[in-house]
């Protein structure tokens, strides 16, 4: 069944939308790092940082980002599931292209979303490089225990962004469209027999 204008309308803004969520999110990680790393030289004193607190502040930084970064990944999936349906109604030229664009780029992911991913892979290196930068230029002692505790939280941050960002882990794209497929089957059918009991 064909959608009405109506539909299709309500769909491409629920999908600009979602686009510009993704974007307030990225614009947020900048300005969150940014003030916290204002925050924390304004806080700090002029002999030095407590060494427990510069970890911590990193761990505090790359958690946020972390989930960002997620809920980033969640509005991508929602804006497939939307963009998917368009295409499988052939509802959307525009759709149509992206996805073609989209499946013919090497890595399956548009500019936009390596923007994103760049963001916030640059945003956490720096975040995991703070408390080294820190305790170098203050001349600190380095606490073994905290920091493999700093690299471990590190390295399970980026591992993340990097195979999600990279490995397009939040598309599911072909899943999506075989569950779209199935539903609108079964949709058609039931309509086929209601218009043959007619």
């Amino acid at each position: 069944m064909a959608l009405d204008d109506q539909d299709k309308q309500k769909l491409h803004n629920a999908i600009n939308q979602i686009d510009n969520q993704r974007l307030v999110l990225t614009t947020l990680a900048i300005t969150f790092f940014g003030t916290g790393i204002g925050w924390w030289m304004g806080k700090t004193p002029a002999e030095g940082p407590d060494v427990r607190f510069t970890y911590i502040f990193s761990f505090a930084l790359m958690a946020v980002l972390f989930l960002l970064f997620l809920y980033s990944m969640f509005l991508k999936r929602m804006l497939r599931t939307f963009s998917t349906y368009l295409i499988l109604q052939d509802a959307s030229t525009w759709e149509k292209d992206r996805f073609e664009f989209r499946t013919s780029e090497e890595f399956h992911i548009e500019w936009h979303e390596r923007a994103d991913f760049v963001v916030f892979l640059c945003l956490g290196l720096a975040a995991a490089l703070f408390p080294i930068l820190v305790l170098y230029l203050y001349k600190t002692p380095i606490s073994i225990r905290w920091l493999v505790a700093h690299i471990i939280t590190s390295t399970v941050y980026l591992l993340f962004i990097f195979s999600w960002g990279i490995g397009n882990r939040a598309d599911r794209e072909k899943q999506i469209r075989a569950q779209w497929e199935k539903a609108i089957a079964k949709n058609q059918s039931a309509a086929n027999k209601e218009v043959k009991q007619l």
